[in-house]
């Protein structure tokens, strides 16, 4: 359980390093379709491990790191658009 939990870890590590290195304008992308990044992300993470090893730490793994790219998301998504909307209007 607890290596499931530390390759979740470690995998949420390697997605927001991968992240971060984009460009802006993908960047942005990712940020307003969560729901369609999310499923993506937990599909390739949950393939990518269960062939590492075919047992109950992936999955452990698959779900640690599924849980906290969703929040993280939402976390950016949620901090992007109040900094939009501060944005102050020329008038």
């Amino acid at each position: 359980m607890l290596s499931g939990i530390a390759l979740g870890l470690m995998t949420y590590a390697s997605l927001v390093v991968s992240f971060l290195k984009l460009p802006q304008r993908l960047r942005q992308r990712i940020l307003k379709h969560k729901s369609l990044t999310d499923l993506a992300a937990g599909v390739i993470v949950y393939v990518t491990l269960g062939a590492i090893s075919k047992s109950i730490v992936a999955i452990v793994g698959a779900i640690t790191s599924g849980l906290l790219v969703r929040s993280t998301l939402e976390i950016v998504g949620n901090d992007q658009q109040s900094k939009r909307q501060r944005l102050p209007t020329t008038s």
